[in-house]
């Protein structure tokens, strides 16, 4: 009885989590705006676009007799370069052009180039970064309700990880609880204070990282007018060895914490049935299990 209704509020919390999730999609898309916002949006892509293709392959493309800005003229960096051209159209584009060229660029920031900084030792460097950032964060929600973490939840969670970090983590559990047969409530007091130091540091780098991805869309560009989020606040530069062991050792002290959810559930069930006896012998049973 009692694991259906752990199965029951784990479908609930579920629930609970998705509603949230189509709450945000909701929010961050165009959802909710209305009808003049998006006409809003989508002449100002049109006109951003017609901007852009002035800018990279020249007045040519409108008028043949301008044979100084051809494409062949273009290097291909002064094109990425061009791409990052912004501001508002006050003007018709083809008289801007020059203007654009002469005075936009040298004052232009190309804050893609920083990704090339990157090394493949750290996150971004091995294209890991939104990955383990979503990781951390479902860490982060699963430990808010523990008791409600199911078989189906870990194991969701476990199919998440990459090979490397999965084998890390079976050798890291498998020299933890070898002789663990109990697990009390000191140790997992100290587990949760430890999670929740590491988490208070980790936890903002994930969420940095998947709100700098999200503005870096060409439409959050149409609605967010400043960036709120560098490049160096996420998870992008972190070293990928360090972040793997600081998962590595959330999902372990995750592990006991839900174990010990778990064997309080069964006690207290236990407890309430007509088995006392058979109970409290069980439970003196791994007590000298734990020591011996």
């Amino acid at each position: 009885m009692n694991q259906h209704e752990e199965s029951r509020k784990a479908f609930e919390q579920k629930v609970v989590w998705q509603k949230q999730d189509v709450r945000h999609l909701k929010d961050v898309s165009i959802w909710n705006q209305s009808y003049d916002k998006i006409v809003e949006l989508l002449v100002r892509t049109v006109c951003t676009i017609y901007a852009r293709i002035c800018a990279v392959f020249g007045e040519s493309m409108l008028h043949k007799e301008n044979s100084s800005c051809s494409i062949s003229s273009l290097s291909p960096n002064s094109k990425d370069e061009c791409w990052e051209v912004s501001g508002q159209l006050k003007r018709p584009i083809v008289q801007q052009k020059k203007e654009a060229n002469n005075k936009v660029r040298p004052h232009r920031v190309d804050s893609r180039k920083l990704t090339i900084y990157a090394p493949q030792s750290t996150l971004g460097g091995s294209a890991l970064a939104l990955h383990y950032a979503n990781v951390i964060i479902v860490i982060e929600k699963l430990l808010q309700y523990p008791h409600l973490v199911g078989e189906e939840a870990r194991d969701d969670l476990y199919h998440m990880l990459p090979t490397s970090l999965r084998l890390s983590l079976r050798k890291k559990l498998k020299s933890y609880v070898k002789n663990l047969a109990i697990y009390d409530a000191p140790l997992a007091h100290d587990w949760k204070e430890s999670i929740d130091g590491m988490l208070k540091w980790l936890a903002p780098l994930a969420h940095n990282m998947m709100r700098w991805q999200s503005e870096r869309n060409f439409e959050q560009h149409q609605i967010v007018a400043k960036s709120n989020v560098l490049l160096l606040q996420t998870l992008y530069f972190a070293d990928r060895a360090k972040t793997e062991a600081a998962i590595c050792e959330l999902l372990v002290g995750l592990n006991y914490i839900c174990r010990y959810e778990q064997q309080q559930n069964a006690l207290l069930d236990c407890a309430s049935s007509f088995d006392f006896e058979d109970c409290m012998e069980w439970q003196m049973q791994c007590r000298a299990a734990y020591f011996n």
